[in-house]
């Protein structure tokens, strides 16, 4: 029996990385691939992307790091080579504490910006379980400024 689309399938490389495949993959498309630990070579070495989500050419990277393994100039600069090079599109960073206690908040933001990404009954419950209408709020405002951006 083949399963289609993104999967759970633990064990994962931190319990930040679990509980994030855990959420992520109840909301995601099934058209869809999660991809953890996904290897990249740069000119500058080898990394190991935490997660990677792929749709018809379009790679999202996923970075899970709690306090202890986060640098803030090692991560930008790892992420523009990640970027620079080619290997995805964009490097979402979640913080170890918000995937702990704000889950539906990251993910309703990278639903809202990366709505094929996700089902539309995925979309529709994260936004019922925003903890703040600012943060709708906020969404749909930086939507609108980046619309704006592409169409002048």
């Amino acid at each position: 029996m083949s399963l289609r689309g993104p999967h759970f399938e633990p064990p994962y490389d931190s319990p930040i990385e679990q509980d994030f495949a855990w959420n992520l993959v109840k909301y995601a498309s099934p058209c869809t691939e999660l991809i953890p630990q996904y290897e990249i070579r740069t000119r500058r070495g080898r990394f190991l992307l935490d997660f990677v989500m792929r749709l018809e050419g379009y790679c999202i990277s996923f970075e899970c790091d709690g306090k202890q393994f986060h640098d803030r100039w090692r991560d930008e600069w790892r992420d523009a080579i990640t970027l620079g090079e080619g290997h995805v599109d964009v490097v979402y960073r979640l913080r170890g504490h918000d995937i702990c206690f704000n889950v539906s908040d990251c993910l309703f933001l990278i639903s809202h910006w990366e709505p094929e990404m996700f089902t539309v009954a995925g979309r529709l419950n994260l936004r019922s379980l925003v903890c703040s209408e600012k943060l709708v709020a906020l969404a749909e405002s930086a939507q609108r400024r980046v619309r704006q951006l592409v169409w002048r």
